[in-house]
């Protein structure tokens, strides 16, 4: 026998049960439950949480940085030995670590955008087939 059960979780998540039970023996039953939940909502929970969890590393990250930059500043700046062409060349690190940095959280955030393009666009389509 097959039976079909629905739920609608806390979070407005449908989730929909099948059921089927067959009988082998007269004192032995198997059941088995197949679960399809709505896929694409619980994706883009989970890209939603996995973009936040990025954006609080990166803060992070930077936050990490540029204390480092001041420190190095401060000390370059107590340091009356080095000549100015070092001064330079680690003045051009910290610019080339800025502009990766920069460069990579762009191309992060870009591609977010378009997994959740993609989703709003699934989801569009979904509905309008209703």
């Amino acid at each position: 026998m097959l039976q079909c059960k629905k739920y609608l979780d806390n979070s407005g998540i449908k989730i929909i049960v099948w059921v089927q039970t067959i009988k082998l023996v007269s004192n032995i039953t198997l059941t088995g439950r197949i679960i399809n939940m709505d896929s694409a909502k619980i994706a883009k929970q989970m890209i939603d949480f996995q973009k936040t969890m990025f954006d609080n590393s990166y803060s992070a990250m930077v936050l990490v940085q540029e204390q480092t930059e001041r420190m190095a500043t401060s000390l370059l700046d107590q340091a009356t030995w080095l000549p100015a062409e070092g001064r330079d060349a680690i003045s051009g690190w910290v610019d080339a670590f800025k502009k990766g940095r920069e460069d990579f959280k762009k191309g992060v955030d870009e591609n977010y955008k378009r997994v959740e393009d993609f989703f709003t666009a699934f989801e569009k389509e979904k509905k309008s087939k209703k």
